[in-house]
């Protein structure tokens, strides 16, 4: 039977440490080197290092790199760690990429990436994809450049996944990805239970007399969220018995949208509007998004339509409204637990760097918010 790839580096290396080529204190191949010498990822050249330092065989130094052991103690201080000290369980370095960040989620899920990660003794660093796939690629390479035990990653909308995150996951690299499933790929995920978030959010809606409901959203082709959204939203009129109008669901608006945008010309607006002058019988509307609700709340306003008195907004994310006084947000919304979904991740990939087992899938709950405009 074949041995795995890292498995034949891990042979080479100790055949070489055996018979005298390398001796105690030589620095050995670097992971590139490795990567051209056999032809593999640069992943496996870093799991076989990675099994070899587990082992005690070699130690590694980040940004140095690695060196066979001497009775596991390094035989001179040139070759000593981070402020001359040898790296340890806890000198974790690990990577995180997230998208550009909206005003209603996000930022808490980073912030208690970073948190748990320092609570934990680790190092963090971290790279923007602009919700580009080719971003997120390279944002990846340059943190296997760095030597990273681990990667957490908030994929890039995309109808087609990133090749590199693949590769990462086939190869077995700890590797967690937050707010997206993979489907069909055994990837470590944690996200929200989408789904059942916006079936209450269409629920809520159909129970408080509502009938005419239009769903608006982004392609949910490109994320596993958004098409458990809309998934959500046809079951919550299923289950009503509601009949669902196929004319009152807007997929396709435009991604970059900006809820700070008043321009009246961009193709997010002249849709909401034109959905509102084919249909003006719709009455409450399920946004996908914090930035939709905001857009379409501007819209209505401008047409002389009042919140919630003619009609109903419900969406997910929406901030806190620091001048309420009544501490109610302005819109009725899903609350996602971010700190609790960035917390799980770092703990999910620690686990995996410690080549422990651990769940494929996390699904969190949510908290349902009433605001001001229902």
């Amino acid at each position: 039977m074949n041995q795995p790839l890292y498995q034949q580096i891990i042979t080479s290396l100790l055949n070489e440490i055996d018979t005298g080529r390398l001796q105690p204190g030589d620095q050995v191949p670097s992971e590139k080197e490795l990567t051209d010498q056999y032809q593999v990822s640069r992943i496996t050249a870093k799991k076989a290092l990675d099994q070899l330092a587990e082992e005690g065989v070699i130690v590694r130094i980040r940004g140095k790199g690695s060196y066979v052991n001497v009775s596991n103690a390094l035989v001179n201080e040139d070759v000593s760690g981070r402020d001359g000290k040898e790296s340890t369980k806890c000198d974790r370095l690990i990577g995180a990429i997230f998208p550009s960040y909206t005003d209603g989620y996000g930022l808490l899920l980073q912030y208690a990436v970073e948190k748990t990660i320092a609570e934990l003794g680790g190092s963090l660093v971290i790279k923007r994809s602009n919700h580009s796939v080719e971003e997120e690629e390279a944002a990846i390479d340059a943190l296997l450049d760095l030597q990273v035990d681990g990667i957490i990653v908030f994929p890039a909308d995309s109808r087609e996944y990133n090749q590199r995150l693949l590769k990462m996951i086939l190869d077995e690299f700890p590797v967690v990805v937050v707010d997206r499933n993979l489907k069909g790929i055994q990837a470590c995920t944690v996200h929200t239970d989408n789904k059942t978030a916006a079936y209450k959010l269409a629920a809520h809606l159909l129970e408080t007399g509502h009938k005419h409901i239009a769903f608006i959203s982004p392609d949910p082709n490109r994320t596993s969220t958004l098409e458990d959204r809309l998934a959500g939203f046809q079951q919550a009129f299923l289950a009503s018995g509601t009949r669902l109008c196929s004319d009152y669901l807007i997929t396709d608006i435009p991604s970059g949208y900006s809820c700070k945008s008043s321009d009246t010309h961009s193709g997010e607006y002249r849709l909401m509007k034109k959905l509102l002058e084919e249909h003006p019988q719709i009455t409450a509307f399920v946004c996908a998004e914090y930035e939709i609700a905001i857009i379409l709340y501007k819209l209505l306003e401008s047409m002389g339509l009042r919140v919630p008195e003619d009609c109903s907004i419900v969406c997910f994310d929406c901030p806190d409204d620091p001048y309420d006084h009544l501490n109610r947000p302005r819109f009725t919304h899903i609350r996602q637990y971010e700190e609790k979904m960035g917390r799980t991740a770092v703990e999910l990939l620690f686990a995996q760097i410690e080549n422990k087992e651990v769940p494929k899938l996390t699904l969190l709950g949510f908290e349902f918010k009433e605001g001001r405009s229902t």
